[in-house]
């Protein structure tokens, strides 16, 4: 057992980690809220979260106790907050142009040059659509164990049902309907359809955000639908900001080794919208130039 002692008032900050995943085998991330003064050996850590709006809260929590700056380093830079603002809403830390909806600047209507991203215009509200992820390797493989495991749940069920006949059950000739193997490969059929299904449908998924005068509504959309819709009041953004994805395998501390101050080009990034009690992340597979 190590002990660390020290005076509080050595205490520069609160720090918010996350324990990123060295590779893709290691558990799920945990966000650590540390503390460290000058003379002490290593950091500290207080709280461990598994969800990200818990690691904030505890931030939170434990700048007040301590009474010193709140430091987030989670994001691709690092973010500093004073004393006395942690539970400031975006807009009051904004420029002096911000309105009283909230933001300093509205959704612009024009993206990048280039970009994929469509933005529209209907009753005062801005929506920016972000194009689907598309199709990979990794969704045709996924198309095909569906279309596998639902095949053979088919052909179990025509088997029990009676529909194809010849075939031994249990090692026995059936002299009818088999109504148990009919069930069960009528379910493994109904799985494999939806899993293949949802690769082709999540191909396709674009997610998007409604800007209205004085929330945000983030949801996603496919196939005529419109499913996981979510509104964050403006006036409680705290924060919005590039994030590494909290399950993007890279090594912190081979980072700190070869000199960097945050992780390699290539890895999965989020654009992070935060409130008191929520975080969204959407935009994982933007480009950087779409992100920023």
């Amino acid at each position: 057992m190590t002990e660390t002692s020290g005076d509080l008032t050595e205490i520069p900050e609160v720090a918010l980690e996350l324990a990123r995943a060295a590779s893709s085998e290691d558990s799920s991330p945990i966000w650590n809220v540390e503390i460290r003064a000058p003379s002490w050996p290593k950091a500290v850590v207080l709280a461990s979260e598994t969800k990200e709006e818990d690691g904030y809260a505890q931030l939170e929590r434990w700048a007040k106790l301590l009474e010193c700056d709140a430091v987030d380093r989670t994001g691709t830079e690092v973010v500093r907050t004073a004393p006395g603002a942690w539970n400031a809403p975006l807009a009051r830390r904004a420029a002096p142009e911000a309105t009283a909806g909230g933001f300093a600047v509205r959704v612009s209507a024009h993206p990048p040059r280039g970009s994929r991203i469509v933005v529209t215009s209907e009753r005062g509200r801005r929506r920016v659509v972000i194009p689907p992820t598309g199709y990979s390797v990794g969704t045709a493989i996924f198309v095909a164990f569906g279309a596998v495991f639902g095949g053979f749940g088919g052909l179990a069920a025509l088997v029990g049902a009676g529909v194809i006949t010849g075939g031994r059950v249990n090692g026995e000739m059936p002299d009818g309907p088999v109504w148990f193997l009919a069930a069960l490969g009528s379910l493994f059929f109904l799985i494999g359809i939806l899993l293949a299904l949802a690769a082709l449908v999540g191909g396709r998924t674009r997610e998007w955000i409604e800007d209205a005068p004085d929330r945000l509504v983030v949801g996603s959309s496919g196939i005529g639908l419109t499913w996981g819709r979510k509104t964050l009041l403006k006036r409680a953004v705290e924060g919005v900001d590039l994030s590494v994805s909290p399950n993007a395998t890279w090594s912190k501390v081979a980072a700190r080794r070869d000199g960097r101050t945050g992780p390699p080009a290539g890895v999965d990034r989020d654009v992070r919208i935060r409130t008191d009690t929520r975080v969204l992340r959407i935009g994982r597979y933007l480009p950087e130039a779409d992100q920023t």
